[in-house]
């Protein structure tokens, strides 16, 4: 049997817990049930905006974005809450809270006691909202996917601007921009809620301009482990995959790092932590009940990474219709569906092997703190209404998140579910959301969400999938050419379940998740002022080539590889020949580059320039980084021959292993481009 429980007399813990219950509950009674609403187009009825703010119960702002609010205007938050600020809304805004309030100046300290009405969230945009056309798409299922309805002919032509022929001619992979974006919404009626569901039904349909409805609840599940089948075991207790072994080599990764905390040290970058938050199944890594007043003893997890302030710190309840609380117990041993959150934890941290690494070096470093958001106590099934909760503690523009997502939803099934994590990703622009691609083995499209917003969706998205030892992606793997990112290592990872020291090899796509998630907290850690897009490209660019015959199967064809990631203050390039080598240093010109589909007077030089990559019998190029302030990368092209092209670099440090030494004096040399194996450019940090 399962207990969630409140911790009760634990320090700490237990402190900040009673602290951080959302303040939406002070405002929410959640005995009463909810109801999902979802506006379908932009003319919704001033009279159904004013029955919905005045009818349901309001919410208090999230007490750990406080200071993110207070900063703000109504008229800013009421955009993130509600998609657009209707007169209505702010009318009965005005009138809940008995005060006179600016609509376009900063709240301050007058955040902490404001009232916040429900609404129907709609959102529209000039240039349009773009989304990608999936596997067997039409114009109308993506039109249900934006807007949770269906239209007429002429209503698709002028939601997305075209003619109806041209739609009839969409291809997977096509973008489409569509008039507006709407998403399902949860709201507590203050009255009876057959009453509530009657009253709307009857309001939208006396205004025949009016499209909105009530939403099935929207049913998502956590990305478990293949070794877990239906009744909750082992299933074979093999995976169908080749292990990957450690996935990455620690000692190296530790060398990296020590290297670049220097080199961070000498450009007077102050280092940083990431608050890497666990949306997951809770936590089962420390023991509650021991009768030790450290529930940290004899865990294999290290108390410095769950303590601080109250921004960061594992015991955050989350209210999904009742709390939620992180720490699980359990009178048996933790299977791997009950232990997956705690397991994804471990790996967040960098797994058994980093662990152990630490142990026996000086390194002390504290780079990241866990917050643990429990979404579903242990079980497969997400709580209904997870989404629509998590849009309001991520989709926040709060700076230094990393979020870890091994959640699923069927669009399919749950139409509405696009436009809920759309909000989410909108406004959490800067939070880097690392996101599980699934285990279906099939092409990620507008089926899997979220895993279908990354690659080249949302700049702030990082989708992975999963390689075994083999390098190959695993036979359970989902991929996407337009929707993932990255693969990561994902067979038989080792991890924690529970509290104790006992480590059990999992597999999946949320095992090569929050390997991912470590590698750009680390890179978080070195340049704290590092955007999300900032991270992604990093991610990318630093990769190496997946295998050839996978190639087609993400957006980028990489595979991670965080000691080149953590190079970052340095350009790095090896060279291949009778004696190879790899150099850091910094790449001064370079000649001769462009993609083959170019015509011979467009070449990209050293400015727009990412990566070069060599392998499978060609010859990739990165460009992108001469695009705008963060230089997004670009998809990868086939370089033209490059026999014609050279490299100036001036090289400073040479590679040995995990040992640099340092080349004094700096030499510079020319290499033609037949030479080089590999290019990667220094990141753009900001000031």
């Amino acid at each position: 049997m399962i207990e969630c429980r409140q911790p009760r007399t634990w320090g700490y813990i237990a402190a900040i817990a009673a602290a951080l219950a959302p303040s939406s509950a002070i405002a929410q009674d959640l005995s009463q049930p909810s109801v999902l609403l979802r506006a379908v187009n932009q003319d919704v009825s001033g009279d159904v905006v004013r029955f919905v703010a005045a009818n349901t119960q309001p919410a208090q702002l999230d007490a750990a974005n406080f200071d993110v609010d207070i900063t703000q205007t109504p008229n800013e938050i009421i955009t993130r809450r509600c998609g657009s600020v209707r007169s209505e809304y702010y009318e009965e805004f005005l009138r809940l809270n008995g005060t006179h309030i600016a609509p376009d100046m900063p709240i301050g300290e007058e955040a902490r006691t404001l009232y916040w009405p429900s609404c129907l969230y709609v959102r529209s945009s000039p240039a349009g909202v773009t989304t990608i056309v999936g596997k067997n798409d039409s114009a109308d299922k993506v039109y249900t996917r934006l807007t949770g309805g269906h239209a007429t002919r002429r209503e698709l032509e002028e939601f997305f601007g075209a003619p109806a022929t041209k739609l009839k001619q969409l291809q997977p992979g096509d973008m489409l921009a569509g008039g507006h974006l709407t998403a399902a919404v949860q709201v507590i009626p203050t009255t009876d809620v057959d009453e509530f569901r009657a009253k709307f039904k009857a309001l939208v349909e006396a205004d025949p301009k009016t499209k909105a409805r009530t939403v099935e609840e929207l049913v998502g599940e956590i990305v478990l482990p293949i070794e877990e089948d239906a009744q909750g075991g082992i299933a074979s207790g093999k995976a169908d995959c080749i292990p990957s072994g450690p996935p990455f080599d620690a000692v190296q990764v530790q060398a990296a790092l020590a290297f670049s905390r220097k080199r961070q040290r000498a450009l007077e970058i102050f280092p940083g932590q990431s608050n890497v938050i666990i949306v997951d199944n809770g936590f089962r890594g420390v023991a509650l009940g021991n009768g030790e007043s450290d529930p940290f003893i004899g865990s294999p997890f290290a108390k410095r990474f769950f303590q601080g302030d109250s921004a960061s710190t594992i015991a955050r309840k989350i209210i999904i219709g009742r709390p939620y609380w992180p720490i699980l117990t359990n009178s048996s041993y933790a299977s791997p569906a009950q232990g997956h959150g705690t397991h994804v934890a471990g790996l967040a941290l960098g797994g058994p092997g980093f662990a152990e690494a630490r142990r026996d070096s000086s390194y002390t470093d504290v780079w990241a703190r866990l917050i643990v958001l429990n979404v579903s106590d242990g079980d497969r099934a997400l709580a209904s209404g997870t989404v629509e909760t998590l849009r309001g503690y991520l989709g926040v523009p709060e700076d230094n998140r990393i979020v870890n997502m091994s959640i699923s939803y069927d669009g399919n099934v749950s139409p509405d579910i696009a436009t809920a994590f759309d909000g989410m990703f909108k406004f959490g622009t800067n939070t880097l959301f690392v996101v599980a691609a699934g285990n279906r083995s099939h092409s990620v499209s507008g089926d899997t969400y979220p895993a279908a917003m990354g690659a080249l969706q949302k700049e702030n998205v990082v989708t992975v999938a999963a390689i075994g030892g083999d390098g190959r992606l695993t036979p359970f793997s989902n991929f996407g050419p337009k929707t993932v990112d990255i693969a990561a290592p994902g067979c038989q990872l080792y991890s924690w379940l529970d509290s104790s020291p006992t480590q059990t090899p999992l597999s999946g796509t949320s095992q090569a998740t929050p390997i991912v998630t470590f590698a750009a907290s680390l890179i978080r850690s070195l340049a704290p002022k590092a955007t999300p897009p900032i991270l992604k490209t990093r991610l990318v660019i630093s990769g190496d080539l997946m295998h050839p015959d996978d190639y087609g199967k993400t957006a980028y064809r990489v595979t991670l590889n965080i000691p080149k990631a953590l190079y970052m203050f340095d350009d790095y390039v090896a060279i291949r020949g009778e004696q190879p080598r790899a150099l850091l240093g910094r790449a001064t010109r370079l000649t001769g580059v462009r993609c083959a589909a170019d015509p011979p007077s467009v070449t990209r030089g050293v400015d727009a320039v990412w990566s070069l990559k060599r392998g499978g019998g060609g010859f990739w190029l990165f460009a992108g980084r001469n695009t705008g302030a963060e230089g997004k990368v670009e998809e990868p092209c086939v370089a033209a021959d490059p026999k014609a092209g050279k490299l100036r670099f001036v090289s400073e440090y040479r590679l040995n292993g995990a040992e640099l030494e340092v080349v004094s004096p700096p030499e510079e040399i020319e290499l033609p481009l037949t030479d080089i194996a590999e290019l990667i450019m220094r990141a753009r940090i900001p000031d």
